[in-house]
């Protein structure tokens, strides 16, 4: 498996829009104005009517100098714990 970090994954997706006929759908809390300049980058974008249809993100990264950083999304039970 291939290990790249959070923030080389960002940018080398930046500024790429979506290849046609590909369309990106979003969650129906995200903010118009996000939305709105995709969509002038020349992304395809649907709004979802129900963010039930999406799944749910949990993170741990190991820092390079040790330690880790870890996330939950809030709307579900996960917790990041140490010991």
């Amino acid at each position: 498996m291939r290990r790249r970090s959070m923030r080389s994954a960002g940018r080398r997706a930046k500024g790429r829009p979506c290849r046609p006929g590909r369309t990106l759908l979003v969650e129906p809390d995200l903010d118009p104005g996000l939305v709105a300049g995709l969509r002038s980058r020349g992304h395809e974008i649907t709004v979802a009517a129900e963010p039930s249809v999406f799944g749910y993100g949990q993170a741990i990264w190991q820092a390079p100098g040790g330690g880790y950083v870890a996330g939950s999304e809030s709307r579900v039970d996960g917790a990041m714990l140490g010991w």
